[in-house]
């Protein structure tokens, strides 16, 4: 188990706490037994992709159980009601913009190649598009599939089963793929809540000049959706 994972954990038993839930109740929501999320919090079982989905609509912080953070949330009024394409669309508009202010800046020049590989992934909409976000940064990063394994800490076999779609990112994996390629699991689960939290902590990372463009272009005026 990575570090990164455990943390993961650990803020997922600090999310039940909070909440007053049981175990149980916890299980509930993701429609597994008492005995078996006993295992995830112990680390001796991961959680499925869908078990994910059904545990994004519940109260739990999915944005902070995967990044550790909680922010103010100053737009939630705007953001409320979006469709799922919408949030995506505002979320490759911001991420994009967060991208070329780093590069400019001259940092994080790697990671924002991988960045910008995903942003890409959900911005193409052509019929032809590489719907399989697991090839599609192969194919963009010109890595192979042995070095894409390697890098995720899975074998080839599992790795060409998700590219082909017969296998779906348990908790461990998309905790992996966030912090290798900096890819929103919330943008991976398709998790409308997590990526709303995604969009604020893009806007209030940006110099205020910056923000205050960015809400403007975006018509995101707070009371005033």
């Amino acid at each position: 188990m990575s570090i990164a994972y455990h943390d993961m954990i650990n803020r997922l038993i600090q999310e039940r706490r909070r909440l007053s839930l049981s175990q149980k109740e916890m299980g509930r929501f993701m429609r597994m037994s008492q005995s078996n999320y006993s295992k995830v919090e112990l680390g001796k079982r991961r959680i499925s992709y869908y078990e994910l989905k059904y545990l994004s609509d519940s109260d739990v912080d999915l944005f902070y159980l995967f990044t550790g953070r909680r922010n103010g949330w100053d737009y939630r009024e705007y953001l409320e009601g979006r469709s799922y394409s919408e949030l995506l669309c505002i979320w490759n508009i911001l991420a994009s913009l967060s991208d070329l202010d780093r590069l400019r800046g001259g940092r994080d020049g790697g990671r924002n190649r991988l960045s910008w590989a995903a942003t890409a992934w959900t911005a193409d909409r052509s019929p032809k598009g590489n719907r399989n976000l697991f090839s599609h940064i192969r194919s963009r990063m010109g890595y192979s599939q042995k070095k894409t394994a390697e890098l995720l800490g899975i074998d080839v076999k599992k790795l060409r089963d998700l590219e082909k779609g017969r296998n779906m990112p348990d908790s461990e994996l998309l905790c992996r793929m966030q912090e290798i390629f900096g890819i929103s699991p919330a943008v991976m689960i398709q998790d409308p809540k997590g990526l709303k939290g995604e969009i604020c902590a893009l806007l209030e990372d940006m110099e205020p000049d910056r923000s205050r463009m960015a809400i403007a272009a975006l018509g995101m005026i707070p009371g005033d959706a």
